[in-house]
């Protein structure tokens, strides 16, 4: 789902379920969230503009733009490390928000046949068991062990796929090769 054009009630379905119940620090997240992408100064109730991002140490401003990286979540109130990146309870995955969410879906609707289980829950659907059209977005996680005791490394691209007739291309939309190797919760597409 694409952070960009989410509403308030699906962002709540989201941080939900990211492990976040009901209480200020599920309204603080979302509120701030909110307030970091829209293009004005006020903030929302429990939200954060320029005046507490500036207070930091050190400090910042507030984006008040669509986001560029999905990792900008992290600058954002509230937005803990083990909300983004997602956590182990009770030997169960719990996603993070990067599991859920994309700055570079397309679509307004997730593909129901692809969906992560954990956003089809967000929505509330169904996994889709009808043929489906494929998308033209895709995310490729590639995690490596160099060897030598050395940390296994992994990397992400988004690349988008372009059909011109016969003829096929890809362009390359995004690249981080400083992820956690061990994504949570990462089946489905964008």
């Amino acid at each position: 789902m694409n952070i960009n054009g989410i509403h308030r009630a699906l962002l709540t379905n989201v941080v939900k379920e990211c492990g976040l119940g009901p209480g200020a620090d599920r309204d603080t997240v979302i509120d701030s969230i909110l307030d970091w992408r829209d293009p004005n100064r006020e903030h929302r109730l429990n939200g954060a503009e320029e005046d507490y991002y500036r207070g930091l140490d050190p400090p910042y401003s507030s984006k008040d733009s669509d986001l560029d990286v999905l990792e900008e979540l992290l600058l954002v109130r509230g937005v803990t490390p083990e909300l983004f990146f997602g956590k182990q309870e009770q030997g169960k995955a719990v996603p993070g928000l990067r599991d859920l969410l994309s700055v570079h879906s397309l679509e307004a609707t997730p593909n129901l046949a692809t969906a992560p289980k954990a956003v089809l829950e967000a929505l509330n659907k169904p996994r889709s068991t009808g043929k489906s059209a494929p998308g033209s977005r895709y995310r490729i996680i590639a995690t490596g062990n160099p060897g030598a005791g050395a940390p296994a490394r992994s990397l992400q691209a988004i690349v988008e796929r372009i059909d011109d007739g016969g003829k096929r291309d890809f362009t390359l939309l995004y690249w981080n090769d400083t992820i956690s190797p061990e994504p949570v919760g990462r089946e489905g597409g964008i």
